[in-house]
């Protein structure tokens, strides 16, 4: 993958206000209730483009975000249910989840068994629900859920990830 890499961060739900204001979900934990970045991105026409924030009022699960750009409730209809993405070098600066008790594993090699290569890891992907490795195995991606159950142990000093995954969950 070229360029810079994006995480989703949370969601947009419908338009709270006649300023243009939404509710909105968090799907990572905030490491402050007092500090939120400046500027959100959202995907659209095939890039990710910076949504600069004018207002936001927190709660635990996400609260109220006001764009600068979106001053109408006709305008915000345009954006509703839209995930917000963060750069991944900056999520550590915000977020815990997927934050410092995660390393980058992009390039990592992840292992079945301890001994059995799975392939490389090309990205993480971030569903809402869960963390997803997107893998490469001979040329064929994989997408292996990263869930505690399945990990056995993370080596940064190797760069691998060992999983003890079920049968048969590479083969989907």
């Amino acid at each position: 993958m070229t360029g810079e890499e994006y995480i989703a961060v949370g969601k947009l739900g419908k338009p709270h206000s006649l300023s243009g204001a939404f509710r909105f979900k968090l799907l990572l934990q905030l490491k402050s209730q007092k500090k939120f970045p400046k500027s959100l991105f959202m995907f659209e026409n095939g890039a990710y483009r910076p949504w600069f924030i004018a207002k936001v009022d927190l709660n635990e699960e996400g609260g109220i975000i006001l764009f600068e750009e979106i001053n109408s409730p006709e305008k915000a209809k345009n954006y509703t249910n839209k995930e917000l993405y963060i750069k991944a070098k900056d999520a550590k600066t915000w977020f815990t989840e997927g934050g410092d008790d995660l390393p980058d594993l992009n390039g990592y090699i992840a292992l079945h068994n301890g001994d059995e290569v799975i392939g490389v890891i090309k990205e993480t992907v971030n569903t809402g629900g869960q963390l997803l490795l997107l893998v490469e195995d001979n040329g064929k991606d994989v997408m292996i859920p990263f869930v505690e159950d399945f990990i056995v142990e993370i080596s940064k000093k190797k760069r691998e990830v060992i999983f003890d995954l079920p049968e048969g969950l590479l083969d989907l």
